[in-house]
């Protein structure tokens, strides 16, 4: 990835790594960005105008943060030197700065890792609630674009599922912004993690792929089931969190293994372990949880 890279600032589009956009090149500036990078490594990023920050007068067109960098993968130009182009997602990239702007806008970027920010059998129950939701849409008559249900179906990594989705699915732009970003975008968290798969029956240490249709199912009834006790219950209290109401939260004092490591579980009696996962704590019984 090359530490400067030119980028076309447009408004109302946020791009993805490995999602396909058209374009279709008309501006002189763009048009001379298009032959100078079909001439190198045919890579520019897509960056969303920031509307919020129109107003300040150092910069004609505000750029989000975070863009995506992509690579052209067709592209037929016309006699009047216009062109239209497919560009697909490869990086997530924060701009560091604006290095120049004539005769079109050159951005220094940093590339973003992307982790998964939760544990596998926990992300497998997303993926099936955003299938789920796909059908429920379907039924209320929007349906996803022709044959995206089936793509989704057959995508096996995460992340890709994960932007593939925001970027055709997600149709509010500010929205999809923050799932670039990703500043907005976590699991369930610790406590609750530990207790959906002690509900499931599924070791923290589970392999997703592992883990059958069966188990998917009861995962992802626990989530549905936990999250909502969890809101009944006002949420979880360890340090200084309370709702908008001023009260703690009290969901933890009815955790069945979380924060119970050494205690005998509710269930068979057996004592509740610990373990520690990178910079996560995951609680869970040795008998009631299978691997």
């Amino acid at each position: 990835m090359p530490a400067m890279i030119p980028v076309m600032t447009l408004p109302d589009t946020v791009f993805f790594p490995q999602a396909l956009l058209p374009l279709h090149i008309f501006e002189p500036r763009y048009q001379q960005m298009l032959r100078d990078v079909l001439a190198s490594d045919r890579m520019f990023a897509v960056a969303q105008l920031d509307t919020t920050r129109q107003s300040e007068p150092s910069l004609a067109e505000p750029l989000h943060p975070t863009a995506s960098v992509g690579i052209i993968r067709a592209c037929q130009k016309s006699e009047n030197h216009t062109a239209n182009l497919l560009l697909q997602g490869i990086c997530r990239v924060t701009v560091k700065e604006i290095v120049r702007e004539e005769p079109y806008r050159v951005i220094a970027v940093q590339p973003l890792t992307t982790t998964a920010g939760t544990h596998p059998a926990e992300l497998e129950g997303l993926r099936l609630e955003v299938m789920r939701l796909l059908n429920v849409r379907r039924r209320l008559g929007t349906p996803a674009p022709k044959g995206m249900t089936q793509f989704l179906e057959s995508i096996d990594d995460i992340d890709t599922f994960a932007d593939i989705a925001a970027f055709n699915l997600c149709e509010d732009s500010a929205i999809k912004q923050q799932l670039l970003a990703r500043h907005l975008v976590v699991g369930v968290g610790n406590i609750y993690a530990s207790e959906v798969l002690f509900m499931a029956g599924i070791r923290p240490t589970a392999v997703s792929s592992r883990i059958g249709a069966e188990r998917v199912r009861r995962l992802y009834e626990a989530i549905r089931v936990v999250l909502a006790r969890a809101v009944e219950m006002g949420g979880s209290t360890l340090r200084d969190f309370s709702n908008a109401e001023g009260m703690a939260g009290h969901f933890q004092t009815t955790a069945n293994v979380y924060g119970r490591e050494g205690a005998p579980c509710h269930t068979c009696g057996a004592a509740i372990r610990l373990l520690r996962q990178g910079q996560r704590s995951s609680y869970f019984c040795p008998q009631c949880q299978r691997p």
